[in-house]
């Protein structure tokens, strides 16, 4: 898994691994998005809005919780 920077004002760090997205949010804290398919997770590299894409399609779509940074 990678943590990939994003240039948003919403979200510091994204990161995929086996169906969950994890961000991290511009306060620093980490969550998990659940059963996310990668070509969402790709969308969501490639949006012009990180932000706008997580509230629109991953947050009303996905079970979050909050979790630990993910291990690399």
């Amino acid at each position: 898994m990678q943590i990939v920077k994003v240039d948003s004002s919403a979200a510091l760090q994204i990161a995929y691994d086996s169906g969950n997205l994890f961000v991290q949010y511009i306060d620093g804290d980490w969550y998990k998005y659940s059963s996310v398919p990668e070509k969402v997770f790709e969308k969501l590299q490639k949006a012009d809005s990180v932000g706008y894409f997580l509230n629109k399609v991953i947050k009303p779509n996905y079970p979050c919780e909050p979790c630990l940074a993910p291990k690399t």
